[in-house]
């Protein structure tokens, strides 16, 4: 009778494990079908063939709901869904296809937390609802905020200090900040001015200092320079700094230039100061080229003057050679003297060649004698090879 029960037993876990195996293959079989109908619903995304692409990601996303590739499948779903409301000229059916293109979007991001595509959702959630907010749809705008950790906002003063808090350059959540920061600014929420600025005197990543300065600098308020200029004078890293000056530059007004020419005799620092040479030539202003002119007269650092001369000979106008000719019988450092000569040489026309001529007649220190021969050999120009055999027969 035991022996009886006892094969019972060993029976009922026979049929027991080949129920398992045969779930167990069953799961497989599937998890291979479901990879495989994603894997065709991208060559669609590839060709960007948005409509078909939406219809396979639909039937994968409904048909294998337990698979371990939904999460990916519901965020290309999401991604091909805008791709294709951007086709579509009917008003109402964009905003239907944004609308579904969250939701499944959110499915994603509030159900599957340990999946490695949240971040790239929560990017993309917040560049779609950016579209419907300006499209008139409001309350979208929570995924914006919601992003930058500031919720729903009543206003300025209901979440703006300390709501951006501090990330390290590495920390997954910095691409989305920066993606909500310029949502922001693109909307012209009267916030946003406040947000990115709090972004700027508190937050510690300067990455993230650097998109906010880049997204301020876009903007025409009567607040944006001096904020520029304050970042271009106390930011702790160069880098941010710099930027600063860069957009102050590209601004192109008479108060940002007012800004710039003030800055270059407050900063003591050569890469700063060769920043703004930078700006300076940029703008195309007279008073600009005086500073750059006064700078490679003036400058105590040689390779600031340097950076003065160098801009000087791009300039490209007509008097950009007598320029640097009247440069060089100022100027004392050899080291100057060089960078003139370089320059002069690299105009490339006949007056340039005579010019250097002339100087090579007058030089008596050998450095730059050699210099200007070097450079004149390079020429191929008629006098120039007539000024070397003349130096040659001696």
């Amino acid at each position: 009778m035991k022996n009886l029960k006892a094969v019972g037993i060993i029976l009922a876990l026979c049929m027991i494990m080949g129920s398992a195996l045969t779930a167990l293959d069953f799961t497989q079989d599937k998890e291979d079908e479901s990879l495989k109908a994603l894997e065709d619903a991208k060559k669609y995304i590839y060709q960007k063939n948005w409509e078909d692409a939406v219809s396979k990601l639909e039937e994968m996303v409904e048909k294998f709901e337990k698979s371990r590739y939904l999460d990916e499948s519901l965020y290309w779903l999401g991604y091909s869904m805008e791709k294709l409301s951007r086709e579509l000229e009917n008003i109402n059916q964009q905003v239907q296809f944004k609308e579904q293109a969250v939701k499944h979007l959110n499915k994603l991001i509030k159900e599957m937390d340990h999946s490695s595509w949240i971040n790239d959702a929560k990017v993309l959630r917040v560049e779609i609802a950016e579209e419907l907010v300006k499209s008139g749809y409001s309350s979208y705008k929570e995924y914006i905020n919601g992003s930058l950790g500031l919720g729903v906002l009543g206003g300025v003063e209901g979440g703006v200090e300390g709501g951006i808090g501090i990330v390290t350059e590495d920390d997954p959540e910095t691409e989305l900040k920066l993606v909500a920061l310029d949502a922001l600014m693109n909307m012209k929420d009267e916030r946003a001015f406040s947000i990115l600025k709090e972004v700027i005197d508190k937050n510690d990543d300067s990455k993230l200092r650097k998109k906010a300065i880049f997204i301020i600098s876009q903007g025409h308020g009567p607040d944006v320079v001096p904020l520029l200029v304050k970042v271009a004078k106390s930011d702790p890293d160069e880098e941010v700094r710099k930027q600063a000056i860069f957009w102050l530059g590209q601004k192109n007004t008479k108060e940002s230039l007012d800004a710039l020419l003030k800055l270059y005799d407050s900063v003591s620092d050569a890469e700063l100061r060769n920043a703004l040479i930078f700006s300076f030539q940029q703008s195309g202003d007279s008073r600009a080229w005086k500073k750059i002119f006064d700078i490679a007269r003036k400058e105590k650092d040689v390779n600031v003057r340097n950076q003065a001369v160098f801009w000087i000979g791009q300039r490209g106008t007509p008097d950009s050679l007598d320029v640097l000719i009247d440069l060089y019988s100022e100027i004392k450092e050899v080291e100057v003297k060089k960078q003139i000569i370089f320059n002069i040489a690299q105009m490339k026309s006949k007056k340039a060649v005579q010019e250097m001529i002339k100087i090579a007649r007058k030089e008596k220190d050998p450095e730059l004698q050699k210099q200007i021969i070097f450079w004149l050999g390079q020429s191929r120009d008629e006098a120039a090879v007539e000024y070397l055999r003349e130096i040659i027969n001696r």
